[in-house]
C-alpha cells in the first residue's frame, strides 16, 4: 500500500495531534507521513509532538499563503492537505492545489457554501422542515436593542452570534449579573449583561451582522459525520454527559438517536456535502433545532472516532479515491476525555 504524505494547515497545531494520530495508527498499518503548518509559533512545543515537522506560515488571509503552502507541498512531496478551519484556503486556492495534483479534504460545491452564512443555513433548515431557531439580523445599536425588547417581550432568553462565524466564536447569551461581583468571584463563560453589550456594540455606528435569537436550553447533539456526494457514510452524534465523580473531565455519550441521524443525513443530501462536517442540534421543548453546520473536523473528531470511526483516515481514503464501504459506527459508549501530560522547552 503506498505511502502518503499529509499537510495539516491550521491557525496553531496543539489540537491536531489527536488526527494526527488517527492518521497513523490507521486499521490498515498504511504508513502516513505527517506535517504541520500553522500561522503561531510552536517553537515551545517538543519536536514529537508534531510528527515530521511544524513550520511557521504566513496568516491565511495574506497574499502569500498559497504560495507557501504550494512550496510546503512540493518539498514533503505531499498527497493530500487537511485545512482545520473555514478560513484557511477558499475555494479558489483548493482549485489552484488541485491542478497542481495536490488533494485537499475540504467540500467541492457551491451549495455547501450556504452553511457558512448561519441565517441562510437557518432558512434552507426550515425550506426542507428542519426547525431552526427564528433570527433577526442586526448591524447597529438601535435594531440590536429593538430585536432584543421584541423577544423579551415574547418572553425568551436571548442570545446573539455573527452571522458568519467559526464554529462558537462570537456567541453571547444575554444574561443579567452584577459586574463587579462577576469580576472578582464569578465564570460567566459566553453570559454577557446588556449593558455591556451595548457599551460596546455601541463603539461603531454600524458592526457585522448580528443573528438575535430565542436561546434554546435543551440538551445539545454535536454530530460527526463521514459523507460523499451527499451521501452519509457514517453519522455519530455525541453528547455531553454530567459525570460529577470525573470532576472537569469531559465525559460524552456517542449516542444511538435516530432522530438527530436521520435529520443530519437530509442536510447532507440537501447541502451535497462531502468528507466531513459536524451538524449541531439543541433540543427545545422536546423538538430538535439546527444551530449550525461546520464544514470541517470538529475539536471533538477523536471523541467520535472511539465510536470505531477513524474519521481523519477515511476522508484521506475519499480524497485519494479509494473505496469506503461497510462502516458500522458503534454508538452507546462513554467516552471521557483527558488531558495528556507533556513537557514543555524552558524559553
Amino acid at each position: 500500500m503506498k505511502e502518503v504524505a499529509v499537510l495539516i494547515a491550521s491557525m496553531r497545531s496543539s489540537t491536531n495531534l489527536g488526527i494526527a494520530e488517527l492518521l497513523k495508527k490507521n486499521p490498515e498499518g498504511r504508513s502516513i507521513k505527517v506535517y504541520h503548518a500553522g500561522a503561531i509559533n510552536e517553537d515551545h512545543m517538543p519536536e514529537e509532538f508534531f510528527n515530521e515537522g511544524y513550520t511557521v506560515s504566513p496568516s491565511p488571509d495574506k497574499p502569500e499563503y498559497l504560495e507557501f503552502i504550494t512550496g510546503l507541498c512540493q518539498e514533503h512531496n505531499i498527497d493530500v492537505v487537511i485545512p482545520r478551519d473555514s478560513r484557511i484556503l477558499n475555494r479558489e486556492q483548493v482549485a489552484i492545489l488541485e491542478q497542481e495534483g495536490y488533494r485537499v479534504i475540504r467540500p467541492r460545491n457551491e451549495i455547501s457554501d450556504r452553511v457558512s452564512d448561519k441565517l441562510r443555513l437557518a432558512q434552507s433548515a426550515q425550506e426542507i422542515g428542519i426547525n431552526a431557531p427564528t433570527s433577526l439580523v442586526v448591524n447597529n445599536i438601535a435594531e440590536f436593542m429593538d430585536a432584543v425588547k421584541k423577544l423579551r417581550e415574547a418572553g425568551e432568553e436571548i442570545c446573539f452570534k455573527p452571522r458568519r462565524g467559526l464554529g462558537g466564536r462570537g456567541f453571547r447569551i444575554l444574561r443579567e449579573f452584577d459586574e463587579l461581583d462577576n469580576l472578582l468571584y464569578g465564570y460567566q463563560g459566553p453570559a454577557i449583561n446588556m449593558a455591556t453589550a451595548v457599551r460596546i456594540l455601541s463603539q461603531k455606528k454600524f458592526f457585522d451582522d448580528l443573528l438575535v435569537m430565542s436561546f434554546l436550553d435543551g440538551v445539545e447533539y454535536s454530530v460527526d459525520c463521514l459523507c460523499w456526494e451527499g451521501e452519509a457514510l457514517a453519522v455519530v452524534p455525541r453528547r455531553k454527559v454530567e459525570y460529577a465523580q470525573l470532576g472537569s473531565y469531559s465525559v460524552q455519550l456517542l449516542e444511538n438517536k435516530k432522530e438527530i441521524i436521520e435529520l443530519s443525513k437530509k442536510l447532507i443530501r440537501y447541502f451535497k456535502l462531502d468528507y466531513i462536517c459536524n451538524i449541531q442540534f439543541r433540543y427545545c421543548k422536546e423538538e430538535p433545532y439546527l444551530i449550525e453546520i461546520n464544514r470541517r473536523m470538529s475539536g471533538g473528531i477523536t471523541i467520535a472516532s472511539m465510536s470505531g470511526v477513524n474519521f481523519p483516515y477515511l476522508a484521506l481514503k475519499l480524497a485519494l479515491g479509494e473505496p469506503v464501504r461497510d462502516i458500522k459506527p458503534v454508538l452507546e459508549r462513554m467516552v471521557v476525555k483527558q488531558p495528556k501530560e507533556m513537557l514543555l522547552e524552558l524559553q
